[in-house]
């Protein structure tokens, strides 16, 4: 699902999600764009953080600033066993938990229960969507996904449709279950069976934590792909003029 809401309230409509919407009490994923939006999110999330700025002109200064979860970050330009220690520590919350992390933790890791994925930040690319969401429903469980858009990002909802990505309005009551199953009678976030073990938390194991997040920033991550992409185009260029000169060598002969 996503929700579009101007960019100054954002951090405040997600705490709300967070403290008294449909995450409270569950284990959620945050992701964003960078390294140091994980940080500073991180450290604002944290109790005693910013309060809503429009609750001044109501007399309400300061607002309520309490935060009902655990928040853990995680980026590539921390050091490895900063991220196995993160990534150790939200596997084993219990009773709610959010990782403010970058595309570093998009793909590649089995974190067993996590109930929401937010996109705080829209993903260039549709396959990041994808693979953002999939850290939800794991194993056939029961998971949710958000996406936050600020009024003039309200077009990429159309940009991932056209890409066979369908997403509805969030209303607080709904939500898209499993990145692109819908719901289906289970409350907004739920989890459907029985709570995870300890078994099941120390399924993240030292080795696939390193495997997962020691590839360092998101933007290595980012660079290498697009030039693939370029160098395959580069390639297809080069067969057709080479196809072109030969025509030319048998029309001169």
């Amino acid at each position: 699902t996503y929700k579009v809401c101007a960019v100054d309230r954002r951090l405040w409509h997600l705490r709300e999600f967070l403290r008294a919407g449909d995450a409270r009490g569950k284990k959620t994923i945050a992701y964003f764009l960078t390294c140091a939006c994980v940080d500073y999110f991180a450290t604002a999330l944290e109790p005693g953080g910013p309060a809503d700025p429009n609750e001044n002109e109501t007399g309400s200064v300061g607002g309520n600033k309490t935060n009902a979860c655990e928040v853990i970050a995680l980026h590539g330009k921390m050091k490895q066993s900063q991220r196995e220690a993160a990534l150790l520590r939200f596997a084993r919350a219990r009773d709610g938990a959010l990782l403010l992390c970058t595309d570093v933790a998009a793909r590649g890791l089995d974190i067993p229960g996590v109930d929401w994925v937010v996109q705080f930040d829209a993903p260039q690319d549709p396959a990041a969507f994808v693979h953002r969401v999939g850290r939800t429903a794991r194993m056939g469980r029961e998971g949710a996904a958000l996406l936050y858009l600020a009024p003039h990002e309200a077009s990429y909802v159309q940009f991932l449709e056209v890409r066979h990505i369908k997403v509805a309005p969030h209303d607080g009551a709904k939500a898209e279950r499993g990145g692109a199953r819908e719901e289906r009678g289970t409350p907004p976030g739920g989890v459907a069976g029985d709570a995870d073990s300890d078994d099941d938390a120390d399924a993240v194991s030292e080795e696939a934590g390193r495997e997962a997040v020691e590839a360092g920033s998101d933007e290595e991550d980012a660079s290498v792909s697009e030039g693939d992409d370029l160098e395959d185009e580069d390639a297809g260029e080069e067969d057709e003029e080479d196809e072109e000169d030969s025509d030319d060598d048998d029309d001169d002969d």
